[in-house]
């Protein structure tokens, strides 16, 4: 993503990275803490601010519906899958296809604000002069809500950089100058 210069990258996807890179090397890297205690702003922290509003009955009406008439889960279910099956993290994060269908929602959008803001209160603020920095991320969440993420950088004093869905052109262009360098 940053190829040879220096900045701030993150990762928001499933999970949630940070760091400072100097054109060579990561120079600093906070832990997201994992899926349990962090992982603000990415989209598996994003899945379980909705099922947990889900089994607490506290979204709206119609916003219960269209989670009930797409995925056909019951609270029960949820919980299930959260504690005694494989990959939790996975299984929240893939709530966030909700987000997508229902942005029309006052609810959806807010949510999503509220967990860009908690990874940059709890994440991204953490790093000293990062206002000095652009906000570069790869990662399907940052890709798919980059409006809304870009809104919250600013509310943080945070400039946009790259954003991009997938490493893997980014990665491809990388190689390909390192190689050419090198002959």
């Amino acid at each position: 993503m940053l190829g040879h210069d220096k900045g701030f990258a993150a990762i928001l996807g499933t999970g949630t990275n940070t760091c400072l890179y100097d054109g060579k090397d990561i120079t600093r890297n906070i832990d997201s803490a994992a899926y349990i205690l962090g992982d603000e702003g990415s989209g598996c922290y994003m899945g379980k601010q909705l099922l947990k509003d889900i089994i607490r009955d506290t979204v709206p009406p119609e916003i219960k519906k269209n989670f009930q008439d797409m995925y056909h889960i019951s609270e029960h279910e949820i919980m299930d899958n959260i504690y005694t099956k494989p990959l939790a993290n996975r299984f929240c994060a893939s709530f966030t296809k909700f987000f997508d269908t229902n942005m029309d929602s006052e609810y959806c959008q807010q949510l999503i604000r509220s967990a860009f803001r908690d990874f940059f209160k709890n994440l991204v603020s953490l790093y000293p002069g990062y206002r000095d920095l652009k906000l570069n991320c790869i990662g399907s969440v940052a890709f798919c809500f980059k409006d809304i993420l870009a809104s919250v950088a600013a509310e943080f004093g945070m400039e946009m950089g790259v954003i991009l869905k997938s490493p893997i052109p980014g990665l491809i262009r990388f190689h390909r100058e390192q190689s050419a360098a090198a002959v």
